[in-house]
């Protein structure tokens, strides 16, 4: 049991380094004292504490992944603490020199050969096969709990030294924008200030703060491995795209990923108003390489009034077609779906109402519709996740809407990953007329945002500051009140915003081209 809990984490993670954990099945901890008769299972870890500057500017140069573009582009420009205490574990990974410390019998000096003892209470019904019996408690969902915890995961509130925060706590919000690394309130994990909350952290005394919230009662429909309180009969498992993955991936493990050398187009946005006929949402994205894609799209209205938007869609539906324009998959409610509860708990809507398709899907073209139940109309957002990163990517991605003024105008979000990527983005307006569109925008203007909203580059007409550059590309837009932006961005989030010149009103498309 323990060799395969130790596969499952060598087989997710491609760090180049050898962690030492002592394992231990005993009523008592590794330095004589008894075990609190309420635990299941306990650990102790080797911890240092970094100048935060050391600390986050090793953290930003190990950022590999997705998730590590997203999380890194949500950290502070000043610090929120003096230093970081990190485990002996998460430390090296980032290449911090942090050396194991901690002897067998639980005292720390150097040359200790553990990064940690884990300790699971043989005083409780536990099984070590699986599945596990009613009354049972699962061993190895136990046991990866306290591996978690020795490889870095856990707050700054159960510390020894709580006036430091630890690595989770850099990525703890109470909502959109407002951190909360306190016992008080509501925490939520979340790799982009917020806007989509991962899971919520626990805020019972009884509990670690630094795991997850738990459902009162038994058995839960979300028995997840972080749980701050588990029930007998469960087991759960440590995945790419669970809560306690994306968390060790953020604090500076690499989950494995066959990751070109060129940057990636991951997860891509647009917010739009939703009207009827030719003025609904429509994105389109292109998946390339070999092998099938797992996607997460996602239709929100309701949730983003929270966001102080007003005349939000109510009750936004989706399609999602292929290139030869058949529908291969509808949801109007994402709860309806057949495979609801298979959705990664992070990207499952806040609202019922709202729209979720998860699916694998092969290269090619695709296109998701937002159109409004019963021709509802408001704002609405669309989205696609990439949730499977590998050799198979994202490709060029285009949102055609109807773009108005205020609030009203197309906002649409993208995410690199892995390494600088070349791209260009265009805002169509005029050409949509050949294609039967009508009510075209006249003279789109484009602007592009880094994570912290420091504007980038801005175009109105494309010819006017980057000609010979666009044109080199084969991308270039045919009419010239048309907007392009070429550049090379660097891992993170970003935005393109299109407007009206002079407030001008009408459909128009947004694109973002990866250039290999």
């Amino acid at each position: 049991m323990i060799v395969s809990a130790i596969d499952a984490y060598q087989k997710l993670f491609a760090d180049p380094i050898t962690v030492s954990i002592r394992f231990r099945l005993s009523t008592f901890r590794a330095d004589g004292r008894p075990l609190e008769s309420n635990l299941v299972g306990a650990s102790d870890s080797t911890s240092y504490p970094r100048d935060w500057n050391t600390y986050i500017t090793a953290l930003k140069a190990d950022g590999k992944t997705a998730n590590d573009a997203a999380a890194n582009s949500s950290l502070p420009t000043t610090p929120l603490t003096t230093s970081i205490v990190t485990r002996s574990a998460s430390g090296r990974a980032i290449g911090l020199d942090t050396q194991p410390a901690l002897f067998a019998d639980g005292h720390l000096d150097v040359g200790g050969p553990y990064d940690g003892i884990i300790t699971l209470n043989p005083s409780k019904p536990l099984q070590f096969t699986r599945p596990v019996a009613a009354g049972n408690y699962d061993a190895r969902t136990f046991l990866e709990h306290e591996i978690d915890e020795v490889l870095g995961l856990g707050s700054h509130l159960n510390s020894p030294a709580p006036q430091f925060l630890s690595p989770q706590d850099l990525f703890t919000w109470s909502s959109l924008n407002a951190r909360n690394t306190s016992s008080s309130g509501v925490r939520h994990f979340s790799i982009d200030r917020g806007l989509h909350n991962i899971v919520t952290l626990n805020q019972n005394p009884a509990g670690d703060f630094g795991d997850w919230d738990s459902e009162a009662g038994c058995p839960q429909v979300y028995p997840l491995v972080q749980n701050a309180f588990n029930c007998p009969g469960q087991s759960s498992e440590i995945s790419a795209s669970s809560p306690e993955g994306v968390s060790l991936d953020v604090i500076g493990y690499d989950l494995i990923a066959d990751l070109p050398d060129d940057g990636i187009l991951a997860n891509i946005s647009t917010r739009l108003p939703v009207g009827t006929g030719d003025n609904i949402l429509i994105a389109g994205f292109q998946i390339t390489g070999g092998t099938a894609k797992q996607l997460v799209v996602r239709a929100l209205g309701p949730s983003l009034a929270q966001f102080g938007l007003t005349n939000v869609l109510p009750d936004p539906t989706l399609e999602l077609h292929d290139s030869s324009g058949a529908i291969i998959a509808t949801n109007d409610d994402w709860q309806d779906a057949s495979n609801a509860q298979s959705i990664p708990p992070g990207l499952r809507p806040s609202n019922d109402l709202e729209s979720a398709i998860f699916t694998t899907l092969n290269r090619g073209a695709y296109t998701a519709v937002l159109r409004g139940y019963n021709n509802s109309t408001g704002i609405a957002l669309v989205e696609v996740y990439d949730t499977s990163i590998g050799s198979t990517q994202l490709g060029n991605i285009s949102t055609r809407g109807f773009v108005q003024t205020g609030d009203n105008v197309m906002i649409a979000g993208l995410v690199v990953a892995s390494h600088n990527k070349q791209v260009v983005v265009r805002a169509l307006g005029p050409t949509l007329t050949g294609f039967g569109i009508n009510n075209a925008l006249p003279d789109p203007t484009l602007s592009l945002y880094d994570g912290n909203g420091v504007l980038l580059f801005f175009n109105d007409d494309w010819k006017d500051t980057q000609e010979n550059s666009i044109s080199g590309t084969g991308l270039a837009p045919t009419n010239e009140s048309e907007s392009a932006i070429a550049g090379t961005l660097s891992p993170g989030s970003y935005t393109a915003i299109v407007r009206g010149f002079q407030n001008a009103t009408g459909n128009a498309l947004v694109e973002v081209y990866g250039l290999n």
